[in-house]
């Protein structure tokens, strides 16, 4: 929908937790449930690397295949 991410993680345990799409941080909102969620901004159609930051720690995706290379932005993912 309208050209934008929607991100839903797992992690109960978590204080915080963002993911980092294309350089831009987005703070996810924890649900009672354990998920957190964020829609990102629109994004142009195609491949972008993401990461997740979760209390402070930079992780891939678990429930992802993981991408290796850089990004425009110069960070390794």
């Amino acid at each position: 929908e309208n050209h934008c991410a929607y991100f839903r993680i797992h992690a109960p345990q978590a204080q915080k937790l963002q993911v980092d799409c294309g350089g831009r941080k987005y703070d996810m909102q924890k649900g009672e449930d354990g998920f957190w969620t964020v829609k990102t901004d629109p994004l142009v159609v195609g491949f972008h690397y993401y990461f997740l930051i979760v209390d402070g720690l930079s992780v891939t995706d678990p429930a992802s295949y993981t991408f290796f290379g850089c990004s425009p932005h110069g960070q390794r993912n």
